[in-house]
């Protein structure tokens, strides 16, 4: 069972972003403030700083919240997503089941694209603590069920 969790390369690449967004809240407010109670020019000047800075702290926080939430459970069968919404869970099954792992381990961020008909799962590493191994046990078991379709035995 993988559980999706936000890992320390995804808080890393988060800093700047929330440190800028800080930033950019606390000097709207400061310029706030600087008018006169009754210059209507402030809101002109300072609205739409202060709603950046809103909207991008709580895509921020709201997405990898979102993201994070959930488990992969590989089985016999397939591959089992629960998205953390009990209504939305999915089944792959090995058979039929198309994967796409990353090629070069170097990639800033790195996707694994689950797809089985109509229905797909997108994983990114920012979110998947154990990323390396879920696509290693992925490979491996795919192998397994390619070979036990066609036939032949596996020695590993």
């Amino acid at each position: 069972m993988f559980t999706l969790g936000v890992t320390k390369k995804a808080r890393a690449l988060a800093v700047l972003p929330v440190l800028l967004s800080g930033y950019l809240l606390f000097e709207s407010i400061q310029i706030f403030r600087q008018f006169a109670p009754s210059d209507s020019s402030k809101y002109f000047y300072c609205t739409p700083p202060l709603l950046l800075a809103t909207v991008l702290i709580g895509t921020l926080v709201w997405i990898p919240r979102q993201m994070s939430k959930g488990q992969l459970i590989l089985t016999r069968s397939g591959i089992e997503y629960d998205p953390g919404r009990h209504d939305l869970n999915m089944n792959f099954p090995w058979n039929g089941m198309i994967f796409s792992a990353p090629a070069n381990p170097q990639q800033m961020v790195r996707s694994l694209l689950i797809a089985y008909r109509d229905r797909r799962v997108l994983l990114y590493d920012l979110f998947v603590p154990q990323f390396d191994d879920l696509v290693a046990e992925i490979k491996k078991r795919k192998k397994q069920a390619a070979n036990a379709e066609s036939g032949v035995l596996s020695t590993s």
